[in-house]
């Protein structure tokens, strides 16, 4: 919501899996993925491994939120442009939006 109230259009995925079906149909139209490595069904770890194997979506920037300290190594296995522990000030997400955010009328998801 307060992504949307800063202007930005959002889609919303309950789980990694559904977040694939939508991407695959629009991965054009996609300019930033804010992912959660715990959720319900595929989760972060399993999403990001898939992502990475899809040209079109390993190049989308992605920020990892976690509720667990992340290490170097894990860090490196994600490849993400960056990563934010919960509980995060939104001002810290809104900083990642703006400056990953390439293109006016792309969506960030």
């Amino acid at each position: 919501m307060l992504l949307e109230a800063s202007g930005y259009s959002v889609v919303e995925a309950s789980d990694g899996a559904e977040a694939f079906v939508y991407l695959e149909a629009n991965s054009t139209s996609i300019a930033l993925i804010i992912l959660d490595l715990m959720m319900p069904g595929m989760s972060g770890w399993a999403f990001r491994e898939r992502q990475l194997t899809m040209h079109e979506l390993a190049v989308v920037p992605t920020v990892v939120l976690s509720g667990s300290p992340l290490g170097p190594e894990d860090l490196a296995t994600l490849r993400t442009r960056a990563a934010l522990s919960k509980p995060f000030a939104f001002s810290e997400l809104l900083r990642f939006v703006r400056a990953h955010v390439e293109a006016p009328g792309r969506t960030p998801a």
